[in-house]
């Protein structure tokens, strides 16, 4: 389900000041097989999402009013505007900088040590609980190959 909201406010963040029209198979006349609520950091929104034919939509104005953008409906399309200032706009939104990237690449590495720390540990005191070294292994891989993409998203806007 988080993956859902997160790809719907990626996908929003990108189409801004862009009008929003594709080729969508129509919904209409299709049977609703399911409705969930809609929680985008941390605030429920008023109105749910649909699911119709196993694909998820989201409320586009109520998503898009609550991260700050100008919905409107101009010659059959959804338009969002964000007419926020550059330094306004949350980073989701803003074009990410070599400098973003290297503040979220530290997080990542500043947390590498706490889990070879536990793995560490949970060798040493219960190496029969191979299960959680398991998953810690599995979290470590993870943030490396998290730190790995993030220092190649870096270099493709660094290149001129």
């Amino acid at each position: 389900m988080r993956k859902y909201i997160i790809g719907a406010v990626v996908g929003a963040s990108i189409t801004l000041s862009i009008n929003v029209s594709a080729a969508v198979d129509s919904i209409i006349g299709k049977s609703v097989e399911g409705e969930f609520s809609v929680v985008l950091d941390g605030k429920e929104l008023g109105s749910k999402a649909a699911v119709v034919n196993g694909t998820s939509y989201l409320p586009v104005r109520a998503v898009g009013e609550t991260m700050g953008l100008n919905v409107s409906y101009q010659d059959n399309k959804v338009v969002l505007n964000d007419n926020r200032t550059e330094e306004a706009r949350p980073l989701l939104i803003k074009e990410k900088t070599a400098q973003d990237y290297d503040k979220a690449i530290q997080i990542k590495k500043r947390q590498i040590p706490v889990i070879e720390l536990q793995i560490k540990e949970l060798r040493a005191l219960h190496p029969e609980e191979t299960d959680k070294i398991k998953q810690f292994e599995a979290k470590l891989q993870e943030y490396n190959d998290e730190i790995a993409g993030l220092e190649k998203q870096k270099a493709e806007i660094s290149q001129p």
